[in-house]
């Protein structure tokens, strides 16, 4: 029946059980420890920014970056308004300076013309320049 063999067997399985039960109960311990330590140094980080005034302070640097972002803002948007103007400002002067040129050289047109006009013979001038008009105007009845 093979009796030895088996009480052999029961005793290696009931060994190994033991084994097994212990290394779960030293796991369970080691889990409780580190969950103690987890917690005590929690409890410590949360004393140490007690004391720092950690909550504060990030409360603060928060504050002063979103202040420095508003800021920003305020200075990149200023900054291509300026330049949106400085690039008009430049147009509008090539402008004039166009304009002026073209007002130049219309002068410069109408003193010739007003010098040929005047060097004309004032009876070419009124030949030149005078109409008549024959009749009594346009017909009313038609």
């Amino acid at each position: 029946l093979l009796l030895p063999q088996k009480r052999m067997s029961l005793e290696e399985a009931t060994a190994e059980e033991k084994r097994r039960i212990a290394n779960e109960a030293r796991a369970r311990r080691r889990e409780g420890r580190m969950r103690l330590l987890l917690q005590t140094h929690q409890r410590h980080l949360k004393l140490c920014n007690d004391q720092v005034e950690l909550d504060a302070k990030d409360a603060l640097r928060a504050a002063a970056k979103a202040l420095f972002t508003a800021a920003e803002k305020s200075v990149l948007d200023a900054q291509k308004k300026l330049d949106t103007l400085l690039e008009a400002e430049a147009k509008c002067h090539q402008d004039i300076q166009t304009t002026y040129q073209t007002l130049q050289e219309l002068f410069v047109e109408h003193a010739n013309a007003t010098k040929e006009y005047e060097l004309q013979d004032p009876k070419d001038r009124e030949r030149s320049f005078s109409t008549k008009l024959e009749g009594a105007g346009a017909d009313p009845d038609r």
